[in-house]
């Protein structure tokens, strides 16, 4: 319980109170609400689930980023797992110069995402699951934890609900298409589990990659944590853990 109230304050601190007001009063009804960040505007649906999800990203995670790169970084970043745009949008508040490209799989987050990101000119949002097979049909899962953590993994003890069809995208689509052949120089990934797949199968995609920021989903499927830090040792990077067994960076050296 007192932690649930230490969380409403701090929620009530960054977003305002009346945000949490409204969202309170809106609870669980069907419609979207506003809430502030940083003096603009931030739409989340009014469950806990987006409230906390969004905080997370815009207050408690990347500012580790802000040591390994420069403030006017002006390069691409790649976004994956976008959810309904607060990863990007605080990476933008990071590096506003940057070019980020984010990737969302669920329609309805897509959908939202649109709204929190679409008049930012330098972000271009797509609606697609990172795979290493490229415009292949998909189901996407739900674990049955909200929104936010839908994930394209089907062998799930829990029997996970289908949801639709999704369509895959791979990163050498993505740098032949809107990357124009250039280089990504920064990938957030947070998949749920799907990052198993991209850490066996795309490891010479990564490799030019000088900065992973990468959540692991051991729980969900094992073996994607001994993978990212053996692709780290043999590349000769920098490992740098943001929380054990987790979060963490493999950074070019």
């Amino acid at each position: 319980m007192k932690n649930k109230i230490k969380k409403l304050f701090l929620y009530i601190k960054e977003f305002g109170f009346l945000s949490i007001l409204k969202f309170i009063f809106f609870y669980q009804k069907k419609k979207i609400i506003k809430i502030n960040f940083k003096k603009s505007n931030f739409y989340i649906r009014p469950n806990f689930i987006d409230l906390r999800q969004s905080y997370q990203n815009l207050f408690e995670e990347y500012d580790e980023l802000k040591d390994l790169i420069k403030s006017d970084f002006s390069g691409i970043i790649l976004d994956v797992g976008g959810f309904i745009g607060s990863s990007s949008l605080k990476l933008l508040t990071l590096f506003p110069n940057a070019k980020i490209i984010a990737i969302e799989p669920d329609k309805e987050n897509f959908e939202l995402m649109k709204i929190n990101l679409g008049n930012k000119k330098n972000i271009k949002i797509l609606n697609y699951a990172l795979s290493s097979e490229n415009l292949k049909n998909v189901h996407l899962y739900d674990r049955g934890t909200g929104d936010w953590g839908y994930t394209t993994i089907d062998n799930l003890n829990s029997g996970p609900k289908k949801k639709l069809l999704v369509q895959t995208i791979n990163i050498k689509e993505i740098k032949k298409i809107f990357v124009n052949h250039g280089k990504i120089d920064l990938m957030k990934i947070d998949i749920n589990g799907g990052e198993k797949e991209i850490l066996e199968k795309c490891q010479d995609d990564l490799k030019m990659i000088d900065v992973i920021y990468i959540e692991l989903h051991e729980r969900i499927v094992s073996g994607s944590l001994n993978l990212f830090r053996e692709f780290t040792k043999n590349e000769k990077r920098k490992l740098i853990e943001i929380r054990k067994n987790r979060t963490y960076i493999s950074l070019k050296v």
